[in-house]
């Protein structure tokens, strides 16, 4: 056995000796967590007991003996769960959308101030959420390392300055004096109007009279026979229940058939599998029209009077009386 090579017996004995002495270690730790715990509550418990008994002295030296006694700090709130929300649409330098757009930001920054500590990581966020000549932008001056990439109230004034292009209370006066239901429902016509008039800066009843003015004739007439609405809010919500009203008698409105409910026993004759061609008069053949007219009222395909077809028709036969003479008689 080579002297150098340690003795396996001796290493397993060490081994042992080392695991009973973490064991021990193990057990004192927690018999002191025991301990502390144990003195942890007494304190309380002591704690307790001294603010009763200084509850029952008068007010004046019950407030300067608890003020010259420390109290146990009191543990700090735990911090309440963020909701998890999902992350604002893309951006791609709409300037219609800007607003909208940095208004998801800074809801989510609000309602999630744990993920964003600092303002370049608010930044970093707003840039992922970019496309198209957005995203060109902040990519250049993120390279750049522009002096207000660092303040995110600086980033966002830039970015303001360079999509934030809002309609002009003009354009959106024009836009208002436009605008139209057309087809399309009373709430979503509200809906435009609204967005609209929110940039327009017109008082309540011009509104009301622009809004009027946009409804559909049908919507008008029903208007016309009312007490006049007394403010915006009540003109829109009218509006929209009289479209609603409108819109579902147009679904229960029943189908008028041009035929009869119940055929007549002539209209339930079998129809010729082979109908032959219609008669020619003279070089005038009979028009498709005229052909399914005759085929529907089973008429025949040759003279048109009912009762009969083709194959048994008297003015192929020969049998009928002059068209002369019946219209004599």
């Amino acid at each position: 056995m080579n002297p150098e090579m340690p003795d396996p017996q001796e290493l397993l004995a060490t081994v042992a000796q080392h695991e009973s002495t973490v064991q021990c270690l193990e057990a004192a730790l927690a018999q002191q967590e025991t301990l502390m715990a144990t003195h942890s509550q007494v304190l309380t418990d002591l704690m307790t007991s001294i603010r009763q008994i200084f509850d029952r002295l008068p007010s004046t030296s019950a407030t300067a003996s608890a003020a010259s006694v420390p109290l146990p700090d009191s543990p700090m709130p735990s911090p309440l769960a963020e909701p998890r929300l999902p992350p604002p649409q893309h951006f791609s330098g709409d300037p219609s959308a800007c607003d909208g757009f940095l208004t998801q930001c800074s809801l989510t920054f609000e309602l999630q101030p744990s993920s964003f500590p600092s303002d370049r990581a608010k930044i970093a966020y707003v840039i992922t959420l970019l496309s198209g000549k957005a995203l060109s932008w902040a990519t250049a001056v993120w390279k750049a390392q522009a002096p207000f990439c660092s303040s995110y109230t600086r980033f966002v004034e830039e970015f303001k300055q360079v999509f934030d292009h809002p309609l002009s209370g003009r354009q959106a006066s024009k836009n208002l004096l436009t605008l139209r239901q057309k087809n399309g429902s009373a709430t979503e016509y509200a809906i435009q109007f609204r967005t609209i008039a929110a940039g327009s800066g017109w008082n309540d009843e011009s509104l009301m009279v622009c809004f009027l003015n946009g409804l559909s004739e049908a919507i008008k007439d029903d208007l016309a026979i009312r007490e006049p609405a007394r403010d915006l809010e009540t003109l829109i919500d009218q509006a929209i229940q009289l479209d609603n009203r409108l819109r579902e008698r147009n679904l229960n409105r029943p189908c008028v058939s041009t035929l009869s409910a119940s055929p007549t026993p002539a209209q339930m004759l079998p129809v010729p599998q082979n109908s032959p061609e219609p008669m020619q008069l003279g070089r005038t053949r009979l028009s498709p029209s005229e052909r399914d007219r005759r085929m529907r009222e089973r008429c025949c395909l040759y003279c048109g009077l009912y009762g009969h077809f083709r194959s048994t028709c008297p003015e192929l036969s020969g049998n009928a009386p002059s068209r002369t003479g019946k219209e004599g008689l």
